[in-house]
């Protein structure tokens, strides 16, 4: 009869725990080791191994237990080498580890870039099509790997990125020239999102109304997450709301109506053009409407109806 591969380990790891706790005495110290443990810093330590690190002796949190991978890599290590390292320690010599058998050890973040780099990327990102005429929120994380150079001190260019399954991450190629003049070739990965700039509300804005410029101020929000806001370089100002807007909220395009400038019965200079000839005459709206909208007014003094089209405040043109 076949045992699935995990009982197998689990029940390894159970009996060797039990002979190591024989061999060693029921007075020796167990600790409880995580399957698939997070360091953070060059070196292991004991508190990011166990299961409750709460419960280890004073002072035995900090011990370093050995080098851990490099920033954002994972790697396994037998639990017998995790207790073998720990015998550096005077006062542990009995302990047992109790977990299994194989600990996979994963180091989070990475090495902190020098401003060098952003930089390479930011110009190397400002010439590239898609992003050359936008706006760029640039952030890279860590250097997966120690480098054998001062990255400090050396002149950094990117080369060359690729897109990254997760939407905006790129990973980067660059060359960094140090003093004595030789070339290194390393990557970096950084999300890239182009932004553009957009109106948003100061304040909550209720439907009806006129748009003013103190209720108004400049955002930058990422390209994806604006496609139905209005755009600063577009006119907003004096467009009436349709529905309700809160404070901080971008102004949606589908929100704004243009702005109402004549009501049923109000009185309306009508300019009506022949060519290069025009001529104003006084009309009454007999409909409400906004700019750029078609209405019939009536003629004060023929009671002709006629079709205008709205062009402002109580004004409108007619193509005669």
């Amino acid at each position: 009869m076949e045992y699935p591969r995990k009982t197998f380990f689990w029940a390894a790891s159970a009996l060797m725990s039990a002979l190591l706790l024989a061999a060693a005495g029921t007075s020796a110290q167990v600790l409880d080791i995580l399957p698939n443990p997070t360091v953070s810093g060059p070196e292991m330590l004991l508190r990011e191994l166990v299961r409750n690190s709460a419960s280890l002796p004073d002072g035995w949190g900090n011990r370093r237990v050995m080098q851990a991978p490099s920033p954002g890599r994972s790697a396994e290590y037998a639990i017998t080498t995790l207790a073998s390292a720990l015998q550096q320690y005077q006062d542990m010599q009995e302990v047992v580890l109790r977990g299994a058998m194989q600990v996979r050890v994963k180091r989070t973040g990475g090495v902190p870039v020098p401003p060098g780099v952003l930089s390479a990327i930011e110009t190397f990102a400002s010439k590239r099509d898609g992003w050359r005429d936008s706006a760029l929120r640039i952030q890279c994380e860590g250097l997966e790997e120690d480098l054998p150079f001062d990255l400090s001190s050396a002149t950094v260019r990117a080369v060359a990125c690729q897109p990254l399954e997760a939407s905006d991450r790129h990973r980067f190629h660059l060359l960094a020239t140090t003093t004595n003049r030789i070339e290194h070739a390393f990557s970096v990965n950084a999300t890239v999102v182009p932004l553009v700039e957009v109106w948003v509300a100061t304040r909550p804005l209720e439907r009806g109304t006129a748009i003013a410029s103190n209720a108004l101020a400049r955002r930058q929000l990422p390209r994806r997450e604006a496609d139905n806001s209005i755009r600063t370089a577009e006119p907003i100002e004096g467009m009436e709301l349709a529905r309700a807007v809160r404070e901080e909220q971008p102004i949606p395009r589908d929100a704004t109506l243009r702005p109402l400038c004549v009501r049923n019965g109000d009185p309306l200079t009508v300019v009506l053009r022949r060519g290069s000839m025009e001529i104003a005459m006084r009309a009454k709206a007999l409909a409400s409407g906004r700019t750029g909208e078609t209405i019939l007014c009536l003629n004060e003094r023929s009671k002709r109806r006629l079709r205008c089209t709205l062009t402002g405040q109580n004004e409108a043109t007619l193509e005669y």
